[in-house]
């Protein structure tokens, strides 16, 4: 651990320029920062009685970093990276508006740790954080406000867990040590660490066990002496020589045979031309033994029983291949371990009332798992296993169908689990956010309303130890591919109305045709401005970063590049919200192409001008009523019901109590966000728009008293407005 006293240094200059600073810092401190204080309140979630240390999760450089350990005693900041030297991130603690970000300087060292950064007093006062060990928090000051950053205590226990069994194993491997003897000299005693010993293989299925420091390199043997040993072919008298076909070798092989080998037996001169062969760069003979012949095994071993022979039953120990099997003393601990590997074989835990469970997902081509667990300090038990192989047009499911099968199979195997506990998926698949966002459709559709019950919360799957800041070094320096989407657009404008088509062209090739209808009358520039924001807004959809747009339309291309000045006002409205839809993206282009290049994009904005039935399930259609330029954003009341829905849809951003916390999660499946307006999904329905408390008091005295109103009851006129489209909460 790193300790001591100012991070500034002990010399004169140092503490004379400290107490210069003090005394300014002092004189010039903020009065308005507000107090901060632990009390029995943040106590909540933590496990007493414990000794745990401070291990928290911290953003630094914006990347997601755990096992970080708060350190007041260290006077230093580490980051532990095989690598050595000093480095200025960026620091974030807290989430939300009390969000707390400073430059920090950390420390890079190599060495061994269960933790992957250590945030020392330079950290800590530069956040003018406050840390209680007993609370498992951080406090710290952000704009008036008190921030805070919980402790992790599972994390805490499971480093001080390996920590400890490392310190263990060094402790063991210190005492295996092994005697051995050197030399004629009985008297004189070397012990090697079973580390620094290597196994020999002599031969295929014979080993020996020598010290490292007693093999020389290879580029010290020059071979064996013909004196010592020598290999002869055993070849019948009177055969006659066999013509040898050319021998084809790879380039590393070709290499390997100009060279002789460096502790091959040499093969006897009469020999050395009945062993010959062809190959590329020449005709070559062994002029060593090779160990491909039967009766190479028999010369090797005579020649290690030769070389080691004062070494054998004293260093060197023979292993031999055993012919025969016996049974012995190793035979019967190796049965004992297995017996008592056996009985204590992990069981299924029970888990407590009101605790977080664990989901891990599992997916194949041809069947799906899951397992439920609980944690229990630095361990996970398992509470129940579920597989499922898949059958029928399960098999055609997609990757993220088959992840979101196990785990409504889990669930309704589990169901009084999913019911009583909080439960956490970890999943490396965007699950989460395809169950709670996006706007699924089909089978999705059904397992989000099922699942829609229980308190379900998505993570990411925990990294490896210090993977995730491994990770993010990693990618700070390798070169990122670039992806770029293809889109060909067209607008087309006739006396039906106004028609768009698109084709998005993924890096795999893989195509999405796209065709709207805007029911509004527009010209043909107008309607090539709506076709590139269509695709524009496309490709945002699908998750795309770097994008080509393809028009036929010369004057559309050119002013949207600035080559052509816009004078039209409704010109100069588009190029605006190109302007802005296009800003997300990291890099995008429109190229000008002939029409014959464009034919299948206007085909699609024919067709849905003229209103034609689109019968394929290949092209997304879809219906515009007013014009991009026309369009007027809803705006929601500050007291609306919707703004906790909206902002866990879009920012997953939860109430602070944990009771409307469940609630809100369990209702975000039935509802939908597009084009900032809320809708609620309804059974084998259309999307019902939501209202806010105005809104409804209008719907509800139009439909009971306006134009055309019938005077209903409560009944029938929620229902009335149902069929309108409309939904609010407590209608009936």
């Amino acid at each position: 651990m790193i300790s001591g006293g100012s991070t500034d240094g002990d010399s004169n200059r140092a503490r004379k320029a400290r107490s210069r600073r003090e005394c300014l810092e002092v004189d010039g401190r903020k009065r308005d920062e507000p107090v901060i204080s632990f009390g029995p309140e943040d106590l909540r979630g933590v496990s007493l009685p414990h000794n745990d240390a401070l291990v928290i999760q911290a953003r630094v450089a914006n990347y997601d970093v755990l096992r970080v350990f708060v350190d007041n005693g260290s006077s230093g900041n580490v980051i532990f990276k095989e690598a050595l030297g000093e480095i200025i991130l960026p620091l974030t603690l807290g989430t939300g508006d009390l969000r707390k970000t400073v430059m920090t300087v950390f420390t890079v060292i190599d060495a061994p740790s269960s933790y992957n950064i250590i945030l020392g007093r330079p950290a800590m006062n530069e956040m003018r954080a406050v840390a209680s060990t007993y609370h498992q928090k951080i406090k710290f000051p952000v704009r008036g406000h008190v921030g805070e950053v919980k402790g992790d205590q599972p994390s805490s226990r499971k480093c001080y867990g390996e920590t400890v069994r490392v310190d263990q194993k060094k402790a063991r491997n210190a005492g295996k040590e092994k005697e051995y003897q050197e030399g004629a000299n009985e008297g004189e005693v070397h012990f090697v660490a079973e580390e620094e010993q290597e196994v020999v293989e002599v031969e295929p299925g014979k080993h020996i066990r020598v010290a490292r420091d007693i093999c020389p390199s290879t580029r010290e043997l020059t071979g064996i002496s013909s004196q010592v040993a020598e290999h002869k072919l055993n070849i019948l008298p009177g055969s006659r020589p066999v013509k040898q076909k050319k021998w084809h070798f790879g380039p590393e092989k070709d290499k390997v045979i100009e060279e002789q080998g460096y502790h091959q037996i040499p093969l006897a001169l009469e020999d050395q031309d009945k062993a010959s062969f062809i190959t590329s760069g020449g005709t070559f003979c062994y002029v060593v033994m090779p160990f491909g012949l039967k009766n190479a095994g028999a010369t090797y071993q005579r020649l290690m029983n030769l070389v080691f022979y004062n070494q054998i039953s004293r260093n060197i120990e023979v292993l031999r291949k055993v012919q025969k099997f016996g049974w012995d003393d190793r035979c019967e601990q190796a049965f004992h371990d297995l017996k008592r590997h056996l009985a204590e074989l992990p069981i299924l835990a029970k888990p407590e009332s009101g605790e977080n469970l664990w989901v891990y997902l599992s997916a194949t081509e041809f069947a799906v798992s899951s397992v439920l667990v609980k944690e229990e300090w630095a361990d996970q038990k398992p509470i129940y296993y579920v597989s499922h192989a898949l059958r029928g047009a399960e098999l055609k499911y997609s990757e993220l169908e088959k992840i979101a099968l196990a785990l409504v199979i889990i669930a309704r195997k589990l169901r009084p689990y999913f019911l009583s506990h909080p439960i956490v998926v970890l999943t490396k698949s965007p699950l989460g956010r395809i169950m709670t966002h996006a706007e699924v459709s089909g089978r999705m559709v059904k397992w989000t309303v099922e699942l829609g019950e229980y308190d379900i919360e998505y993570k990411p799957r925990a990294a490896i130890k210090a993977q995730a800041l491994t990770d993010f070094l990693i990618e700070m320096i390798q070169p990122v591919e670039k992806v770029v989407w293809r889109v060909f657009v067209d607008g087309a404008s006739n006396l039906s109305g106004c028609g768009v088509g698109g084709v998005l062209i993924a890096p795999s090739e893989e195509k999405i045709k796209l065709a709207l209808r805007i029911d509004s009358r527009v010209t043909n520039n107008e309607a090539e401005y709506e076709a590139v924001l269509a695709g524009l807004q496309a490709v945002q959809e699908v998750g795309a970063a770097r994008v080509i747009i393809y028009s036929d339309s010369q004057l559309i291309t050119q002013q949207i590049k600035g080559m052509y000045e816009a004078k039209n006002e409704k010109m100069l409205k588009y190029l605006g919200l190109i302007t802005a839809q296009a800003a997300s993206l990291t890099d995008w282009s429109i190229e000008q192409i002939p029409r014959e290049k464009n034919a299948e994009a206007d085909t699609l904005a024919k067709l849905a001008a003229s209103m034609s039935d689109i019968s394929t399930r290949e092209v997304l259609c879809f219906t515009q009523l007013l014009l991009s330029i026309d369009e007027k954003i809803p705006s929601i009341q500050k007291s609306s019901w919707m703004i906790p829905i909206i902002e866990y849809i879009i920012h997953e951003k939860l109430p602070e109590n944990r009771a409307q916390a469940a609630k809100i999660r369990k209702q975000a499946p039935t509802f939908v966000f597009l084009n900032n307006v809320l809708y609620r999904r309804s059974y084998q329905g259309p999307l019902l728009k939501c209202l806010s408390e105005d809104e409804v008091a209008y719907v509800l005295r139009e439909i009971h008293e306006g134009c055309c109103g019938e005077h209903l009851g409560g009944t029938a006129l929620s229902r009335k407005a149902i069929l309108a489209g409309f939904w609010w909460p407590r209608m009936n």
